[in-house]
């Protein structure tokens, strides 16, 4: 069994041999798909978790800027009460500060995305920012990690924002990618 020390000092290996691995920076032209996901089981006696699975595309509009398409499934569990699913269908614009720069294995990146968020209950537009950073393990593949905050608002036409950012999502997903 694993101590929490030894989760730290594989994690930490982990990251140095994927920052020495060989990589290459993503060039305009280039085109990424990646696939991730994560789940969450709340300890105790409640059935409580959620699972997500999370499909983009992009592509390098120039060495430092992506834009790309983003899809996000996500199946909630709520013992006693209903289970729900939710989703968000949205476009994002990325910016990677030191994109062209073909000896980083990391790559930093800020965006932006809006799109449609919903429910099997309801359906709202969303917007939000994003960080995130991407560790290259060969030419071709990398693995890749973000945050993003989902705020929502309710009808598509200008003055239809809420003014209630406390009630968005919070998302972080890990996964990997292919690029080409």
């Amino acid at each position: 069994m694993k101590t929490p020390c030894t989760k730290i000092i594989s994690a930490i290996i982990s990251l140095a041999f994927l920052y020495l691995s060989p990589g290459q920076s993503a060039e305009t032209g280039d085109r990424e798909i990646q696939i991730g996901g994560g789940f969450f089981l709340a300890q105790g006696d409640a059935a409580t978790g959620t699972a997500q699975f999370e499909a983009a595309y992009g592509y390098m509009w120039t060495p430092t800027w992506q834009v790309g398409a983003r899809q996000l499934a996500s199946y909630g569990m709520n013992d006693p009460i209903e289970d729900v699913w939710t989703g968000s269908t949205t476009g994002f614009i990325n910016y990677y500060p030191w994109g062209g720069n073909p000896d980083r294995q990391l790559q930093p990146f800020l965006g932006t995305f809006l799109g449609l968020g919903y429910s099997d209950v309801d359906v709202t537009g969303t917007a939000g920012p994003t960080i995130g950073l991407k560790f290259d393990i060969s030419d071709a593949a990398f693995f890749v990690t973000q945050y993003r905050y989902e705020a929502f608002f309710t009808e598509l036409d200008a003055g239809g924002e809420t003014d209630d950012f406390d009630n968005g999502n919070h998302i972080f997903t890990m996964g990997l990618g292919l690029r080409w």
